[in-house]
């Protein structure tokens, strides 16, 4: 709770975008900017993304996802999309897929404190 009540406190941390269903929320996704220098642009990436069982396939994150990518195509200063996904998540992988999201050549790798 303290790292979502962080983004409200300091909105440089990133953006919560959330959907709507039978008047609940039932979709989130964290937005955050990254510096790309090979583009000389900021990609966004999706983190935090969660759509509650009872409204998955109901087409929110869709909604969500082209209403961000319209964002990035209406602003010079952004070059795109990223998000990482469990390799076994296949429903996921195929929502990404049909989005026209592609899977790049890169593992990713990480050390957490």
């Amino acid at each position: 709770v303290k790292g979502v009540t962080a983004v409200f406190d300091d909105p440089t941390h990133g953006r919560y975008w959330v959907a709507e269903f039978d008047n609940a929320v039932a979709a989130v996704m964290l937005i955050i900017r990254e510096w790309s220098d090979w583009r000389n642009a900021d990609v966004l990436w999706i983190h935090s993304l969660y759509v509650i069982p009872e409204a998955r396939g109901r087409g929110l994150f869709t909604q969500m996802y082209n209403a961000l990518k319209q964002q990035v195509l209406d602003c010079p200063n952004l070059a795109g999309l990223r998000l990482y996904v469990e390799r076994n998540n296949a429903p996921a992988r195929r929502t990404y897929t049909n989005l026209g999201m592609t899977a790049n050549h890169y593992d990713l790798f990480e050390w957490l404190k």
